[in-house]
């Protein structure tokens, strides 16, 4: 199950960069991995022209036909399965996020704590002087 996650976006965000006007859509079938289960490429279709929004929702057709196959299926990963094929996740970078259990704002918080305590101390400082 590990595979199909950061390692399965991280295959289709590199076989975007090399993607052709005549490449294929991908499928829960393009998925490939190594017999060591150590490495995962991507093997797309034949048929039409594949855009960032139809790749993550191929990624959530496969991930969620992974997770009916496993003997745990981790409720946030079968959100994330459901976001990416109903469309509420359309992109790679935010697929990124998802997976990686963070939004893009939680380094605001501790900065805030961070500069708040920086500023109690200079006026701590101060004060003494």
């Amino acid at each position: 199950m590990a595979m199909m996650q950061q390692p399965a976006v991280e295959a289709i965000a590199l076989l975007r960069d090399g993607y052709s006007n005549d490449a294929g859509l991908l499928d829960e079938n393009s998925f490939v991995f190594s017999d060591d289960l150590k490495h995962i490429s991507i093997n797309p279709g034949d048929a039409g022209v594949a855009t960032e929004s139809t790749d993550v929702q191929a990624y959530g057709d496969a991930l969620i036909n992974a997770l009916i196959s496993a003997p745990v299926r981790p409720k946030r990963l079968v959100n994330i399965a459901q976001q990416c094929i109903s469309g509420e996740i359309s992109e790679l970078g935010e697929l990124h996020l998802k997976l990686e259990k963070r939004v893009s704002n939680t380094i605001y918080v501790p900065l805030i704590f961070i500069i708040l305590g920086l500023l109690a101390l200079l006026w701590w400082l101060n004060r003494s002087a």
